[in-house]
């Protein structure tokens, strides 16, 4: 699978736009200037003020990727050993599971541009989507762990892997809206902070199951941390995007 995917992305993929053969007259006015020998850039990336601005979405993403982790390594185990499933349900439940989180990421995206083209509105469009995306993940995660149900449970947590995916879009386009020279930077750095989360939440997860004997008690963090990422989604400017600071021959090098 790997192999066939990587095949298709040779193909579809071009690193230039204009040379996609899908690309429409409307999509080629709205390109900028060609710029073949690359003399052109970004400049240096402001890293002073590129990181106070994509802090809050690093510690949004944070939390998302501490739940959403928690998925990808525990929920098999919890399946078995929470509600007695055997290893071929267990499987098929969490594959559905996941299947509705693929769906979601594709429905986000779709969401975000259109809210975007119905208002206008950035805030409603990044910020409003991804709130309201987490109050429905609290809406399926809190009965889940509170009632010890098999029907509710997978209900429960099926609606919570939909709205996490529903929030993946406008989270990756508001770091481009933030710095849309600097793309890849603000991108990465969004990343690095849902990565850490991957490395922390498993282990946090097992510790905190060994010692209470609960599978209850480590999601109550993530319903915390939840929580907090609502609130910040205030902070994120993606009205306000970062102005390019002047290259020198087109080097990228450490900027103010």
């Amino acid at each position: 699978m790997s192999a066939f995917w990587a095949a298709v992305w040779w193909r579809y993929f071009h690193e230039d736009p204009r040379e996609h053969p899908g690309i429409t007259a409307a999509e080629l006015a709205a390109l900028p200037a060609a710029d073949p020998a690359g003399q052109t850039g970004s400049g240096p990336v402001p890293w002073r003020r590129l990181v106070p601005r994509v802090a809050p979405l690093m510690m949004i993403y944070f939390c998302q990727g501490w739940t959403g982790w928690l998925f990808v390594t525990w929920m098999p185990s919890l399946l078995q050993k929470n509600y007695g499933l055997n290893l071929k349900k267990s499987s098929f439940f969490y594959a559905g599971m996941l299947f509705s989180g693929m769906i979601s990421e594709l429905l986000g995206g779709v969401a975000t541009d259109y809210l975007l083209r119905r208002t206008g509105n950035l805030k409603i469009a990044r910020s409003l989507l991804i709130a309201v995306s987490w109050c429905f993940v609290l809406a399926g995660l809190v009965p889940a762990i509170l009632v010890h149900d098999l029907v509710i449970g997978l209900a429960g947590f099926t609606v919570t892997v939909f709205f996490l995916g529903r929030a993946i879009a406008p989270l990756w386009t508001a770091t481009m809206d933030i710095a849309p020279d600097y793309a890849s930077s603000s991108s990465s750095l969004m990343n690095a902070a849902g990565a850490v989360a991957g490395i922390l939440s498993p282990v946090a997860f097992g510790w905190i199951l060994e010692r209470t004997g609960s599978w209850t008690a480590p999601f109550g963090f993530s319903v915390g941390l939840l929580l907090f990422a609502i609130v910040m989604t205030y902070w994120i400017r993606r009205d306000r995007p970062i102005e390019t600071v002047p290259g020198v021959a087109g080097l990228a090098v450490a900027g103010e």
